[in-house]
């Protein structure tokens, strides 16, 4: 008997009419700002604060692109990452981590841990965010050119 494989709605390999972000962040407020900006610009937002509701998430919900905090209540996000890209039905969902660490050390720990891009919070991560976003998932955003960042 072989082992059943959940496929997300947009398959393996995504849309571009999929615009589904998971976000996953213990800050409430910065969650509401955050999910507010890419609403606005028409993602698709789910918003959990902790590691086992992020669990949950990503098994029912099936986003396309996560945007994941480094600690976090319960499970950390370099777990979180690990463990979804060491997994078939989630490996190609792109992770971006969002911390307030941004040595190369923490940098590094998170792309070897599967990440595919980080971001340094910041008092402009907000305005940052769509444009990495679209630029992760391949969407058309009309924003202003990147400033700087950790791709």
């Amino acid at each position: 008997m072989g082992r059943t494989v959940a496929v997300p709605p947009w398959g393996r390999g995504g849309t571009m009419m999929d615009n589904r972000v998971l976000l996953v962040e213990d800050n409430g407020l910065i969650a509401k700002l955050w999910s507010r900006k890419l609403e606005d610009a028409g993602y698709d937002v789910h918003a959990v604060s902790d590691g086992e509701e992020a669990r949950r998430a990503m098994r029912q919900w099936c986003p396309r692109l996560v945007l994941l905090d480094v600690w976090l209540p319960g499970v950390d996000g370099l777990t979180l990452c690990r463990e979804w890209k060491s997994s078939a039905a989630t490996s190609g969902t792109k992770i971006i981590f969002v911390s307030a660490f941004g040595s190369r050390r923490d940098i590094e720990a998170a792309l070897k841990m599967g990440g595919d891009g980080y971001i340094v919070k910041s008092p402009r991560t907000a305005s940052e965010l769509v444009e990495r976003v679209a630029q992760y998932l391949g969407t058309n955003v009309t924003a202003p050119a990147l400033r700087s960042g950790v791709m």
